[in-house]
Order: C-alpha cells, then structure tokens, then sequence
C-alpha cells in the first residue's frame, strides 16, 4: 500500500492510515483492520483522515466525504461530483471543512456548504486545512499563502508578513500551540 494520509490519537492509542489503493487501515486497542469499497468506502483512494472532537472519523476520498462511526461507514457525496481530495479540520463550533477540487466546503448538520470568494473568503483555490485549539481555521491557497479564520472573519499572510513562500504544501500545530506552515520553496514558517 502507498500511504496517503496518517491520524493518530494518543491517548487511545489508535492509528489510521489512508491508502492510495487500500482504503483506510486501522490499528486500535491493539487490533488491525481494513476498510475499503467492499465495507461502504466510496473509493479505496483515501487521502485524508481526520478524527473530530467527538472522536467520529472523517475520509475524504475520491468518492466524497465518508464518516466512520462504531464500524459503520456514511457517505456524503460531493455536491460536484468526483472530488479531487484535499484536506479535512474542525472548528471551534464542532463543524467539519473539507477541500477538494481547490474548493473549501463546510459541513453542518450533514448538509455542505460551499464558502468561495462571494461568501468572503479571499482566495481560491484551497488546499490544506488545519483548526487549531484556539478555534481558527487555517487555510492553505495556492499562490496566495495562507488565511487565517478567526471568528468568522479572514486574514491573509503572504511574502509581505513574512511567510518565506506562497505555496502552502502543509499545516500542523505544534505542543505549545504554534502552527508551522510546511512551504514547496521555502522550506517553513511559523506563527
């Protein structure tokens, strides 16, 4: 298997590994197993695995945004058809952002909701997406660096406030809370 996309969770000691052609493989309490097309996937492509604050998992693949819960997979087509997968986060309210095909989708009680420049985000298309433990929502646009959410107002960083590149490739937030922004020619920055 070509590994896709990783989750983990330390204090249950559960791992989760999307695949490029096996679909999602689980390691939790100390058991193995596989979920694919055959168990309810979409599609055995999963490239982002995320589990929310609810401890629910969350797949996007290249059939759509799936939830696994208690063994049991529920699939939300994408509103557009295939998705090309991107990246998934929560918020400070509990809802799910997912990208795909650049776009920035948000899901609230099971519906989406496309947010695109005439909804105020600033730029498309979108990639990478992190929510941090203050509540905002991090946003990779390719080109464009990266925005931040905070209450539900948007904010740009670029070369201009000292990102070192405008090609967001990756988030993650660290222990102490700082998000280290993973960049295609600049290596990294911080905030």
């Amino acid at each position: 298997w070509l590994i896709a996309s990783v989750a983990s969770r330390a204090r249950t000691a559960s791992r989760r590994v999307g695949t490029v052609d096996g679909g999602l493989c689980q390691l939790r309490e100390g058991r193995f197993g596989v979920y694919t097309v055959e168990d309810g996937l979409p599609h055995n492509f999963v490239a982002a695995v995320f589990e929310d604050s609810q401890r629910n998992l969350w797949l996007g693949s290249n059939g759509g945004l799936s939830f696994l819960k208690e063994g049991r997979i529920t699939t939300y087509p994408f509103p557009q058809g295939r998705p090309e997968s991107g990246s998934l986060a929560e918020d400070r309210a509990g809802n799910v952002w997912f990208s795909g095909n650049g776009e920035l989708h948000q899901v609230r009680n099971g519906q989406f909701m496309r947010w695109s420049t005439a909804q105020g985000l600033p730029h498309e298309p979108v990639r990478e997406l992190l929510g941090d433990r203050a509540g905002n929502l991090w946003i990779g646009a390719p080109g464009h660096g990266l925005m931040q959410m905070r209450e539900g107002r948007f904010r740009t960083f670029d070369k201009r406030d000292g990102l070192a590149d405008d090609e967001v490739t990756a988030l993650y937030e660290g222990p102490a809370g700082t998000v280290w922004v993973g960049l295609r020619n600049g290596g990294g920055s911080r905030f």
